[in-house]
């Protein structure tokens, strides 16, 4: 095999990549599962992400990160929307952090919880270091991970979602004050090597696409939890 035959080959496998045709070794894409209960009936939401290794807490850019926001249509003309971005807890409060939402901030913060207290509640850190990327991917692959409500993205409802900047940042336990016969399934993220889609966001949300804008109120408490219109998509 000659040197533009390789070059060849290397330039195709790179194209099949980046078209979201096969995961990247670096990259992890995972399922994430939001379930709602609505009445009497489960509603199932889904979307497909790919995030590089590492995480989102330590600050990296996260330039290969693609995916969209998970849309549930409650019925109604009722939309909740599940962002790319997480939360994070200051001070007591749940704020909105500045990177996306990825299952290995979920682990990362399960093992941090468990380590040993120092007095003052400060965390212990001996013995804590990242896992690799091999580890991280073990761990989810033996099953899906079940999501506990402190650990799930931003979750945005739209009571009216055709007017636009009419979303308000929801937590969890607080759904059924909006929504009455809406709360909150069991949620769940997995490993997949299905493709990351783009489309439901903006055929539920069509003026995301009109470029910056407020995609929420400032009805929250906390107004670090303004999410943007550029917030839906990420390609």
């Amino acid at each position: 095999m000659d040197r533009r035959t390789l070059i060849t080959l290397g330039a195709g496998a790179a194209l099949a990549s980046a078209s979201g045709c096969m995961p990247r070794r670096d990259h992890l894409r995972f399922r994430f599962v939001l379930r709602l209960v609505v009445g009497s009936d489960v509603i199932e939401a889904s979307s497909v992400r790919e995030d590089l290794p590492g995480f989102p807490s330590d600050g990296a850019p996260n330039f290969g990160w693609r995916g969209e926001a998970t849309i549930a249509d409650v019925g109604s003309s009722r939309i909740i929307a599940a962002m790319l971005d997480g939360y994070t807890t200051l001070n007591g409060y749940r704020q909105r952090s500045n990177a996306p939402w990825s299952p290995a901030s979920v682990l990362m913060e399960r093992k941090i919880q468990s380590m040993p207290r120092l007095p003052r509640g400060q965390v212990d850190w001996t013995g804590i270091r990242r896992p690799a990327f091999a580890e991280l991917r073990a761990e989810l692959k033996r099953a899906p991970l079940r999501l506990s409500p402190d650990e799930l993205p931003v979750l945005v409802a739209f009571p009216t979602p055709s007017v636009p900047g009419s979303g308000m940042v929801v937590e969890p336990s607080a759904i059924p004050a909006l929504f009455p016969d809406v709360r909150l399934g069991r949620c769940s993220v997995e490993l997949t090597s299905r493709p990351v889609q783009f489309g439901k966001a903006t055929a539920a949300l069509p003026w995301i696409d009109d470029g910056p804008g407020r995609a929420t109120s400032y009805t929250h408490p906390i107004k670090s939890t303004l999410v943007v219109n550029g917030d839906f998509q990420r390609r």
